[in-house]
């Protein structure tokens, strides 16, 4: 750690008093880019180790890398994670959902369902475990007489995108004409994973990762 002081910054007396001693684990920040203007996002109290951005906050950082003509490659994918949250009775319960910790190439990874008998059956892709990810104005009730003020945009591999809101109390697009044929196209099955990705602002893209 002193021989590599000019990196981590950690002053040669704290370093000798043995108090850092068990943070000695570097993580190397590589293609760093700085936002110029800054974006500004929400702290929220307690998170030490892992900041969950808003979409919105995702979708300015994703824009202005783009207008500045720079691509954004993922530090990670949260479809990756070899672990799944399907229950053992093989309910609908979606996939354990990681924090969103990396930028893909032009939208941001808000996270992944894994899909189940059911959800194919009832042509459903719920979006329980990052619903919060969403803007609140997209979120509506339990029924279209309860709509969301806003709709969001979902490009899922069609000719054209669906516009929809979320239904809050079921937890998913509330628009579910398309997924059926969406599921079909994918040749979708039991255990595989919907990865839902932000755009831009109000804007998402679907993808299907096979796990067989």
């Amino acid at each position: 750690m002193l021989e590599s002081s000019d990196r981590h910054r950690i002053p040669a007396d704290l370093i000798s008093s043995g108090q850092v001693s068990r943070w000695n684990v570097p993580w190397i920040l590589d293609d760093v880019r700085l936002l110029d203007p800054p974006v500004s996002y929400q702290h929220k109290s307690g998170a030490v180790t892992w900041v969950n951005l808003a979409p919105r906050t995702s979708a300015e950082i994703v824009a202005q890398l783009q207008s500045r003509g720079e691509a954004t490659q993922a530090v990670s994918d949260p479809a990756d994670d070899p672990n799944s949250g399907a229950g053992p009775d093989g309910g609908d319960v979606d996939g354990d959902v990681r924090p969103v910790v990396g930028l893909m190439t032009d939208g941001l990874v808000l996270g992944w369902t894994q899909l189940t008998a059911g959800n194919i059956r009832n042509n459903r892709i719920y979006l329980r475990q990052f619903i919060d990810r969403f803007p609140a104005d997209s979120v509506g009730g339990s029924n279209r007489q309860h709509r969301a003020a806003r709709t969001v945009q979902v490009d899922w591999g069609g000719e054209t995108p669906v516009e929809t809101d979320i239904d809050g109390d079921k937890k998913f697009f509330r628009s579910r004409s398309w997924v059926r044929e969406f599921l079909a196209h994918n040749g979708a099955a039991e255990g595989d994973r919907v990865i839902v990705e932000c755009t831009g602002p109000y804007r998402y893209r679907l993808r299907l990762r096979k796990t067989r």
